[in-house]
């Protein structure tokens, strides 16, 4: 379902990623792990086709997106679905409004199929109820199952999640999990998972990657990753550092 091949990325000539190259099956979940700061979220959107790599190539379902110009990607954008760090919800915009916007812009949908398609996806998220309220008066939890109703609203085949549990406490992240596992199981979407909770990605996860220096250092099974022989694997996972701080 994709293919990424020697992906280079950064700001600033200067490259963040260096030659990424990952493969993900169909309807299989890939976690992507590693430190802050080096690119797992600009992966994400290189992946999405919201930002043009320096070089490298793209394929989704065999097709090499890279190369294509914007009103080609518009309709193909359509096969994923992507749920930000932070939701990225209007605030003006009740709940209804906001999971509806993708169908609303699009001009394709009647009002009728846009109302039953937002309930459908608010009750898969367990929001149902709550349509009418601002993104200021629900809780954080509920932002990201209301981000993640709006990522699905238009059926996609692929679904991004950025740091889908960043900021919530445990309860609610594995709520966040348990919807990852029931649209992967249930719709048989590809999902790629960019996490730093290792509980998650644990989870999750079909495989693991982790992220280093611009490549992927390692990727395996869940059982493979933590059973790594690779200390800068174990270090993340473990989360240990060889640095002393004073308090």
């Amino acid at each position: 379902m994709i293919q990424v091949e020697d992906l280079h990325h950064g700001f600033k000539g200067t490259d963040i990623l260096r030659g990424v190259n990952l493969r993900v099956e169909s309807a299989e979940t890939l976690v992507i792990i590693g430190r802050s700061g080096g690119g797992k979220s600009q992966l994400l959107r290189l992946i999405a086709s919201l930002a043009k790599p320096r070089r490298g190539r793209i394929f989704i379902d065999r097709q090499d997106w890279v190369p294509l110009e914007e009103r080609t990607l518009t309709p193909l954008r359509k096969k994923i679905g992507i749920l930000f760090q932070n939701a990225a919800l209007f605030d003006s915009m009740t709940v209804y409004e906001n999971v509806a916007f993708p169908l609303a812009i699009s001009g394709r949908n009647s009002k009728r199929d846009i109302r039953g398609r937002v309930e459908e996806a608010l009750k898969l998220v367990s929001l149902e109820g709550h349509g009418h309220k601002k993104p200021g008066e629900i809780s954080g939890g509920m932002r990201k199952r209301a981000g993640l109703a709006r990522a699905i609203i238009d059926r996609p085949s692929i679904v991004l999640y950025d740091e889908p549990t960043a900021g919530l406490d445990p309860v609610i992240a594995d709520s966040i999990n348990n919807l990852i596992l029931k649209l992967s199981e249930q719709f048989h979407v590809t999902s790629i998972v960019v996490t730093h909770d290792m509980v998650s990605a644990y989870k999750v996860a079909d495989r693991i990657g982790m992220l280093y220096e611009g490549k992927i250092l390692e990727s395996g099974t869940p059982a493979e990753i933590q059973n790594s022989q690779n200390p800068v694997v174990q270090k993340f996972i473990q989360g240990r550092s060889d640095v002393l701080v004073d308090i």
